[in-house]
């Protein structure tokens, strides 16, 4: 060893392993979120989703309780379609009446469950 504080000057070596040493610390690793995906469904209630990640690649380095969604509810209307039945009797025998039907907003039959 060297006694001196100008090592280099008397030929001592200098390794990296001297001057540093491997460490691992967490506390600056944060949650990250990739894009959310379209609804899941054309109509009614479903489902968007994203992919979440912890920076350091391994999820027990980040604070779980801090965790974004990766999943949130949505809604959509724009592929619902009306269903209605034929017209039953006029309401009046004799005179102006009414002719009643039913009239469902339902789902494409791809997505009924």
């Amino acid at each position: 060893s060297c006694p001196c504080p100008h090592k280099e000057s008397l030929g001592c070596p200098v390794t990296e392993e001297i001057t540093s040493r491997p460490c691992e610390e967490f506390s600056g690793c944060v949650w990250e979120s990739g894009s959310w995906t379209t609804c899941d469904v054309e109509c009614g209630i479903g489902e968007r989703l994203r992919p979440v990640w912890c920076s350091s690649g391994d999820d027990s380095h980040c604070d779980s309780t801090s965790k974004p969604a990766a999943s949130v509810p949505c809604k959509v209307t724009t592929g619902c379609r009306w269903e209605l039945s034929d017209f039953g009797p006029c309401s009046s025998s004799c005179g102006t009446g009414v002719r009643s039907r039913v009239a469902s907003c339902t789902r494409p039959a791809a997505q009924t469950p």
